[in-house]
């Protein structure tokens, strides 16, 4: 009962800083206008006159106010994440009655994410199941589902605020995979067995062509699911955006002679649509979207 006392409380405090969060940007909008206008001589603009003056009230004209910022609320969400310290500890589940190969890939996952957890679902609801991760210490929620055995979606929910990102998954490859394609192939048996000897070492990690707004949105809610690496990890995951798909790759690099670089794949490997991020967490249905992939819609393209 504390424990949902003391979020109940957490959430109501985020919520008013969010809130705020509109109304300090567009005021702060408004004074930069004020302030541009009389440093180049030129007169206020009309909609703004009446205000002008209580805008002087609230701040002195005279600061620089263009480089003033408002504090966003994704400072709050991820307010601890990148810290000494701080290690995100994930919590993976699968929809209801998985089967073998949701199972295999959910296990995949959790070799896959350092500090992960792997839970049956069974017959958990949505509000339980984030509560209990909440009591737990969990920062993230990734749940996996299927069509007809086949894994085909991703759901990442960032606690305790949020937010939820909704992946479409496709060519799905896990460490079994790999492993039956390199014996197939004729591979040694010790290059088979390192397919997923280093999967729970800290990675590096590399984000190509994670340009736009949205991008950036998406980069950092995969970041934070992993630790900062130690210098002498020699594991590499890369996502890399290819026409709106991240597709994921990770790598063992060895060094050669003459600082030659080789890399070996290792197992797991998918890529990710994005479809949907939700500002609240998973079991919050009322939550507004923070943005939505609406093709039928949109009349310019935004991608990432």
């Amino acid at each position: 009962m504390y424990q949902k006392r003391k979020y109940s409380r957490m959430r109501q405090d985020y919520l008013f800083r969010k809130t705020r969060e509109k109304r300090d940007s567009a005021e702060l909008d408004k004074r930069n206008k004020i302030y541009n206008a009389l440093a180049s001589g030129k007169s206020i603009p009309t909609e703004l006159r009446k205000e002008a003056y209580d805008l002087a009230k609230s701040a002195e004209l005279d600061d620089v106010i263009s480089s003033e910022t408002v504090q966003s609320h994704i400072d709050d969400e991820y307010k601890d994440a990148g810290i000494i310290g701080y290690d995100p500890k994930i919590y993976i589940t699968t929809s209801r009655d998985p089967s073998p190969r949701l199972k295999s890939f959910a296990k995949a996952l959790v070799n896959f994410f350092p500090g992960a957890d792997k839970e049956n679902r069974g017959k958990t609801v949505n509000s339980d199941l984030v509560e209990q991760c909440r009591r737990s210490g969990y920062t993230d929620l990734v749940i996996v589902h299927e069509t007809r055995g086949v894994p085909d979606s991703m759901i990442i929910s960032h606690l305790p605020f949020g937010p939820t990102a909704y992946f479409a998954l496709s060519n799905v490859v896990t460490y079994r995979d790999l492993q039956d394609d390199l014996r197939r192939a004729g591979a040694p048996e010790d290059e088979v067995r390192r397919a997923r000897s280093v999967g729970g070492a800290n990675p590096h990690l590399i984000f190509h062509n994670f340009n736009t707004v949205l991008g950036q949105r998406l980069k950092t809610v995969l970041r934070y699911m992993f630790p900062p690496a130690k210098v002498t990890s020699r594991r590499v995951v890369t996502f890399a955006n290819e026409s709106d798909h991240i597709v994921l790759r990770q790598h063992l690099y060895t060094r050669g002679k003459e600082d030659e670089v080789a890399l070996k794949e290792l197992g797991l490997r998918f890529d990710l649509r994005p479809y949907r991020i939700q500002q609240g967490t998973y079991d919050q249905r009322e939550a507004p979207d923070e943005w939505a992939l609406r093709p039928f819609m949109n009349k310019a393209k935004h991608g990432l």
